[in-house]
């Protein structure tokens, strides 16, 4: 039976769990992407592995809301739906585009999946049961996303800063470089009107995945900021599930 006090004791435990991985990544390398290592487990064809990642919060989100006692609600059922229009473009549509046959760890999979799946919980408990209410400023984010999901975003951009498919990750950074957007279009053709394939920001290609950060700032910075790295990844990773919820509520 969900309780406020055993979602926080839920949320402690992932935020010291989070504290070791974090400190563990700095000393053993993780095992997939260019790090691909095999004694992190039987290799998984990519596009398998991360349906397999994924799909575990498509599915947990689903079965929070069938039971949640506010399913039918307008704004939370809106939210849902966004939320799995998301959710199942990223675990069935977008394997589908990956290129490439490379391999995944089976180890990563599963620890993906695990993880995955606390995360839909911990989103999920707190949309469907913690909050209990929906202001209006939460219903009007969600009809202003949706809106702008379908209206806003076109087929084909006007921008001087594009790229293809084939263009590598230095050429990214050279073209923001040069434009000095952080944001590069990736369409059909490379031209200003072709037809939009995506987008590359500023988080896709910066440095801030776990097992690259902390060798950049030791090597760069010092042994002395990696304590201090520690502490800030931890605060932005666990105040966000916090501060969208509190912001909206504004």
């Amino acid at each position: 039976m969900f309780t406020l006090e055993n979602y926080n004791m839920f949320l402690a435990v992932m935020a010291v769990t989070a504290l070791i991985v974090f400190i563990a990544l700095y000393f053993v390398k993780a095992g997939y992407g260019y790090l691909y290592n095999p004694k992190f487990g039987f290799p998984v064809p990519n596009k398998v592995a991360w349906v397999l990642m994924e799909s575990p919060v498509f599915v947990a989100m689903a079965a929070m809301w069938w039971f949640s006692s506010a399913k039918f609600e307008v704004v939370p059922l809106i939210l849902f739906l966004t939320f799995e229009l998301h959710y199942f473009q990223r675990s069935f549509i977008f394997p589908l585009l990956m290129r490439g046959d490379s391999k995944m760890p089976l180890g990563i999979v599963l620890m993906g999946m695990t993880f995955n799946t606390f995360n839909a919980y911990v989103i999920g408990e707190w949309v469907s049961t913690a909050t209990k209410a929906w202001v209006p400023s939460v219903f009007v984010t969600a009809v202003v996303m949706l809106i702008g999901y379908w209206t806003v975003i076109p087929t084909t951009v006007v921008s001087d800063s594009n790229l293809t498919p084939e263009h590598t990750l230095a050429d990214v950074l050279d073209l923001v470089k040069a434009k000095g957007h952080s944001t590069v279009a990736i369409t059909e053709d490379g031209s200003s009107t072709g037809k939009l394939l995506g987008i590359v920001t500023g988080r896709d290609y910066r440095v801030s995945r776990m097992d690259v950060t902390l060798p950049v700032i030791t090597r760069f910075s010092g042994k002395d900021w990696v304590f201090v790295s520690i502490v800030h990844g931890i605060v932005v990773d666990f105040s966000v599930p916090f501060l969208v919820p509190l912001f909206c509520s504004l």
